[in-house]
């Protein structure tokens, strides 16, 4: 639930009515946006040490979105966003949870919200080419499991302590 609230406040914040794909305004339509080339070089580059040994990831597989924000769907069905399998420690439950967010050159206009930080399980946050402005909130700081942060060709200001 707090994923999902997450992903809808940075719908919100960075315009997303006005997306050039994966805008709530294309419920029904599949969304085309996946991993780009560029991040697939990245994700090839850094794949083993974002999940290591993880069986649970490479047993269950990554699962990448392509349906319209906002929809009804899990977030992890959402175009832009990918999601790899993880377990409960405490009942050994499995769930797909947030790892990626990938939305390069996709007309995102706004700020950005503290509320990406409680995606503890993010490891790729690609938002560049973007009219995205204002400071990278410092809580970004804390998501330890971040390996790719892109965010150039904006207008944001700060630094980030990780």
């Amino acid at each position: 639930l707090l994923e999902r609230y997450a992903m809808i406040a940075f719908y919100y914040a960075t315009n997303g009515d006005d997306w050039k794909e994966c805008s709530a305004s294309t419920i029904n339509n599949l969304c085309t946006r996946t991993i780009t080339a560029q991040s697939s070089e990245v994700l090839s580059f850094v794949i083993e040490q974002a999940f290591g040994d993880d069986t649970s990831t490479t047993q269950h597989g990554r699962k990448i979105g392509t349906e319209s924000w906002l929809s009804d769907t899990p977030t992890c069905d959402w175009g832009g966003v990918g999601c790899s399998y993880t377990t409960d420690g405490n009942n050994n439950q499995g769930y797909y949870t947030i790892d990626q967010i990938e939305f390069e050159d996709n007309n995102l206009v706004g700020t950005l919200l503290p509320e990406l930080s409680t995606l503890h399980n993010l490891k790729f946050l690609i938002l560049e080419k973007g009219h995205l402005f204002g400071p990278i909130p410092s809580s970004y700081g804390s998501l330890s499991n971040l390996r790719v942060l892109d965010m150039d060709y904006n207008q944001l200001t700060g630094n980030l302590s990780i």
